[in-house]
This record gives structure tokens, sequence and C-alpha cells, in this order.
């Protein structure tokens, strides 16, 4: 198949394959690797919120902690309540090892979630991209089959 018989549908699609490539490549959507230097902006505004009174501070500033669950979204009505939804939107599990006591902090959403995101973005693009060449292809061979039809019913009205 040479360049010229190429539809002006099948330009559009690797014009916009070779653009969502670009994009891709170009945009800095897969997130780097050193996405925690953030917890220590995080814990500065968390402790520049509280008093500096041992007995105010959180458990976890005071003592050693174990993490006991993920970072996760807070729920809608924890980020009009509680201040550790305040500030990221995120909370994760802690239990102080000396009091224990379970309580939440505010942390980011890092990693694998946000890689997760990206690749599921990037099977929905592949799937659309592929379902899109097929309707091309197919669209293509019936507009064919349709000019040649048309062509032979020509020759043999003409003979």
């Amino acid at each position: 198949m040479n360049i010229q018989t190429l539809n002006n549908c099948e330009f559009y699609n690797i014009f916009l394959i070779i653009l969502f490539f670009f994009l891709r490549c170009n945009a800095g959507v897969i997130p780097s690797e050193d996405l925690t230097s953030d917890k220590k902006s995080v814990e500065s505004r968390e402790s520049s919120n509280m008093h500096t009174d041992e007995s105010t501070l959180p458990c976890w500033h005071r003592e050693d902690y174990t993490v006991m669950g993920v970072c996760e979204r807070c729920e809608y009505y924890e980020t009009n309540v509680f201040q550790y939804c305040k500030i990221t939107g995120y909370k994760l599990l802690l239990k102080c090892k000396e009091s224990k006591v379970n309580t939440y902090k505010s942390c980011e959403l890092t990693g694998w979630p946000i890689e997760k995101h990206f690749w599921v973005f990037e099977g929905v693009m592949f799937f659309l991209c592929v379902i899109s060449c097929l309707v091309v292809f197919f669209r293509r061979r019936i507009l064919d089959a349709e000019t040649r039809r048309k062509v032979r019913l020509q020759i043999e009205n003409s003979l």
C-alpha cells in the first residue's frame, strides 16, 4: 500500500496516534520516584498549625509509631471536620507504640495509586486506538467493495 492510497481518515488516525505518543512522552505524566520529598512540607504545615506545647501535640509527634494502613482519600464529611483531612484530603492510620492509640495523620497520595491511574489511562487509550483503526479498516473495505461494484456495473452497462 503506497502513501497515495491512504484516505483522509487513515491520515487523521495516524496523526492522532503520533500526537498522542508525543504528548504522552513529553507531558511528564509518569510520576517520578522521588515523590516523598513533599512529606516534609506536609509535616511542617501540620506542625505549624499545632501548638508547640508537648501535651497538645499528636502522639505521633511525641513518640514512635507504626503505620497500620495505606494513604487513602478522606470521606467528604471528614474533610470538613478533621484537621488531618483539611490539609491534603488524604489520611494515614497510625498506631503510637507507647500510648497504643490509633490516630490518623495527613499524607499525600504517591507511588502506585498514581501509577495505576496512569496505566489505566494508557490501556483505555490503546483500546480506543485499536477500535478506531479497526473501524477505519472495515469502513475502507466496505467503501472499496462498493466502488468496485459500481465500476463493474458501469462496465457491464457499457458493453
